[in-house]
């Protein structure tokens, strides 16, 4: 017999493939085996600079990144630019090139993280309802205010179709204004719902006073009276006054509420008007006094030469080069004051109210308008 020894020998791997691979918090990983590429998405605001890639690849190879040799699970690289993987097959010449693309996911946030309006007293955010509450002083109007905000990194903000600017975009806010933010990813919208309120008006100002057929009226802010001129022979005793008044505000005398244009009163003594501010609480008392004017003379504004006219603290006359005697007259024919005067003199009136008063020299008589 004979006997024969037969041996085999199995030649050496030559796959030098990567069938798996990932890398620690990914979002997900696709292997492309023809292309030999592989794309690895990272959630929004990962760092990947020194990430570490879990693998699998073809019996008996091995694999390195440059000269490092790489081990699953262990050796961590930079991934902010592509990293080539080169798998060499068993056989010891067979080799592929692997390149690991890594993409970090748009981010998907909505928020609105911090939101103002120019001159606010205070705002709010409620991130769980989505809306965002603002005080403002009062104001006679809120249709036009600018927001400044932050949002969600790679957001945009609008309203409507409008693409909104921190800042700088004015907005009505009259009724509640939806702001709607498109997340860096361009398709996820959240609505936020801006809601302005404006603190009551505590105003107790009247701005503005006539009596019907009247001659002038003044109004003293720093005293609180109003100073009105009838004509000579003016009745006084059932006058109509047409007022203007801080914004939501009401006007009573005693408990008669008056209503502007409407109202007829008692002016033979003077009169209280109370206004009440739209708070509810705030209260101040004017008093409207009115004095019937005295006739002084006919005025003839082109014989007297008075200059500035309307003057504001003083005014320069002449009515001849002879001394003679200045008069300065209200409307009620008061006299305020006098002046002896030569040629071309300067009258100082800074202490007088702005409004009309006659003015009396050497027989002329004229008007000055004080402002």
């Amino acid at each position: 017999t004979l006997v024969w020894t037969v041996t085999v020998t199995v030649a050496k791997n030559t796959a030098a493939a990567i069938s798996a691979f990932t890398l620690a918090g990914q979002s997900s990983s696709t292997i492309n085996a023809p292309n030999k590429s592989i794309s690895v998405v990272m959630p929004y605001g990962a760092t990947v600079s020194s990430l570490v890639g879990t693998f699998t690849y073809s019996t008996g190879a091995t694999i390195n990144v440059g000269a490092t040799a790489q081990v699953s699970g262990t050796n961590a690289n930079d991934f902010t630019n592509p990293v080539v993987y080169t798998v060499l097959a068993e056989d010891g010449t067979t080799s592929n090139n692997w390149t690991v693309t890594v993409t970090i996911a748009k981010n998907q946030a909505t928020d609105i993280t911090a939101f103002s309006l120019t001159g606010q007293t205070s705002s709010s955010i409620d991130a769980v309802n989505k809306s965002i509450a603002v005080s403002m002083p009062y104001l006679p109007s809120v249709n036009n205010l600018i927001g400044s905000f932050t949002l969600s990194n790679g957001a945009i903000l609008k309203v409507g179709p409008i693409t909104q600017g921190s800042g700088t975009t004015t907005n009505d806010f009259s009724s509640p204004v939806v702001y709607t933010v498109v997340a860096d990813t361009g398709t996820k919208t959240q609505n936020w719902t801006v809601t302005v309120t404006v603190a009551k008006n505590t105003a107790t100002e009247i701005t503005a006073f006539s009596l019907a057929g009247q001659t002038s009226s003044s109004i003293d802010n720093a005293n609180k009276t109003i100073a009105v001129i009838m004509p000579t022979g003016s009745s006084t005793s059932n006058l109509v006054g047409t007022f203007t008044v801080s914004g939501g505000a009401t006007v009573k005398i005693g408990t008669t509420a008056q209503i502007s244009a409407t109202t007829a009163n008692d002016y033979t003594s003077p009169v209280v008007y109370t206004v009440l501010a739209e708070d509810g609480t705030t209260t101040q008392n004017w008093t409207v006094s009115v004095a019937i004017a005295t006739y002084i003379g006919t005025i003839n504004e082109t014989a007297i030469n008075m200059y500035p006219n309307p003057a504001t603290n003083g005014f320069y006359i002449y009515v001849g080069d002879e001394t003679s005697t200045l008069s300065i007259f209200n409307l009620s024919g008061s006299v305020l004051l006098t002046q002896q005067i030569t040629g071309k003199t300067y009258i100082n009136v800074s202490t007088l109210h702005p409004g009309i008063y006659i003015v009396k020299a050497n027989g002329l008589t004229g008007k000055l308008v004080k402002n």
